[in-house]
């Protein structure tokens, strides 16, 4: 059997190269789309572990500022309604300033860490501080978040 060429000698059709090159692209599009949404998936955790420790230390510095900014403030005793807070060790509070207390948080299966810390910064007025934080990937390095409110006295 005889196929009929065109003008210019060729069959018409396609040939296997270019249905080779045609399914390369699409993997590649395939591949990228794939990676992109792993990436946004994993933006989404990290996002969402930030929103859960901006919403604990903002927790604490209103209780802390509902309570008058007072050194005797208990997050245990205080915040222990939905959530496992424990005592723990303390970071280091900025220069100036006196630490309150360091507290372990439990939630959601993520153990984040919070500092509480206060200077007063003139008679009648203190300043509220805290420093939550909560451990990236499987190492020991942390992202913290600083938040700090102000009371009269």
């Amino acid at each position: 059997m005889h196929t009929q060429r065109n003008q210019r000698g060729f069959r018409p059709g396609t040939s296997l190269v270019e249905v080779a090159l045609c399914l390369l692209v699409f993997m590649i599009m395939a591949l990228g789309a794939t990676y992109y949404r792993y990436l946004a998936a994993a933006n989404i955790q990290k996002s969402q572990r930030q929103l859960v420790v901006a919403d604990l230390a903002v927790t604490a510095l209103e209780t802390w500022q509902g309570a008058g900014g007072s050194e005797l403030f208990d997050p245990p005793a205080t915040l222990s309604g939905d959530i496992q807070i424990t005592s723990a060790e303390g970071d280091e509070a900025p220069s100036g300033s006196t630490l309150l207390g360091g507290y372990d948080i439990d939630l959601g299966g993520y153990t984040y860490h919070l500092t509480l810390y206060w200077r007063d910064i003139e008679a009648g007025l203190r300043e509220l501080g805290a420093a939550a934080s909560w451990l990236i990937g499987s190492g020991e390095e942390r992202k913290t978040y600083l938040l700090t409110n102000y009371v009269r006295r």
